[in-house]
């Protein structure tokens, strides 16, 4: 039982990382947005 706990855990944190690099990814697309908007 307690390894299938830290199986789900791992995936939870997985999880997690993946959600943190989209929004960076998104805030870096935005960041490039501006700074082309700026450029012209």
């Amino acid at each position: 039982m307690k390894n299938l706990h830290s199986k789900i855990n791992l995936l939870d944190s997985e999880r997690d990382t993946d959600i943190q690099t989209v929004e960076r990814r998104e805030r870096s697309v935005k960041r490039a947005e501006r700074n082309l908007v700026q450029a012209e």
